[in-house]
């Protein structure tokens, strides 16, 4: 008979905070002073090497097995403890006795009976992102892929890796695809990537001339200044579409 999954054997940790990208945490200070930090061996020159508790961008549940337990040093010495009583007690844990130091709440332990709506969100979120990511073409997927570093030309391979980071990190591409000055944002980072635009620091140079002192103020810039929006529009546009002369 096949062995079906049991649900009950596992302990469900969730981020809360909306948080782009990974997250996670090697070690902890306790309400009390003491330091703890899970191990997993050594290396090669003795030193101890970390345990990770992590949540990817990808999934924002962590399951850990009931009954694992785990090395860790506590008060300088190495004890075995249950994986979710490490994770239980680190301070950013909703309802850790080691809140009171001033930690962030950053993650829960999921009671599935209350909890189960917010395990449903954060599925449906990234399933949301998947959707919006698909039904991206033309300037719009243009646009949210430079947003996102991506500048293929094949719209197929472009649709493919904006995908591929809205299913890893829906939270991200939110940020970019929701962005009111996406079409902006979009063509300052097209502009860099091809050489038009420069930066030197933070600022962002056309030319000689400084349209701002970081992305944002340069987005501001040409907000306020259209007809200096348009014409980086074209000149970008006339960069992009001159073909490459051979040298006779």
């Amino acid at each position: 008979m096949e062995k079906l999954f049991n649900t009950d054997n596992y302990v469900y940790f969730a981020l809360m905070t909306p948080i782009e990208g990974s997250w996670g945490f090697t070690s902890y200070t306790g309400a009390d002073g003491n330091y703890v930090r899970a191990i997993q061996g050594q290396n090669i020159n003795g030193t101890f090497k970390s345990y990770d508790v992590f949540w990817s961008a990808q999934e924002r549940v962590r399951r850990v097995p009931k009954g694992k337990k785990i090395t860790v040093i506590k008060d300088g010495e190495q004890v075995m403890m249950l994986e979710v009583d490490y994770i239980r007690n680190s301070p950013n844990c909703e309802g850790s006795k080691n809140n009171a130091i001033g930690h962030s709440i950053i993650f829960k332990e999921i009671d599935e009976a209350k909890d189960a709506g917010l395990l449903l969100s954060r599925r449906k979120r990234k399933n949301d992102a998947l959707t919006a990511s698909f039904g991206l073409e033309g300037k719009e997927l243009d646009d949210v892929a430079a947003a996102l570093g991506i500048f293929q030309e094949d719209p197929l391979i472009k649709q493919n890796r904006v995908s591929e980071y809205a299913g890893q990190d829906p939270e991200g591409f939110f940020k970019h695809y929701e962005n009111p000055n996406r079409r902006i944002k979009a063509l300052i980072l097209k502009g860099l990537h091809i050489g038009k635009l420069t930066k030197t620091g933070d600022a962002i140079f056309w030319g000689k001339e400084a349209l701002g002192g970081n992305e944002d103020q340069a987005i501001s810039y040409l907000i306020s200044n259209p007809e200096k929006l348009q014409g980086l529009e074209e000149s970008i546009g006339v960069v992009q579409t001159i073909p490459n002369k051979k040298k006779k």
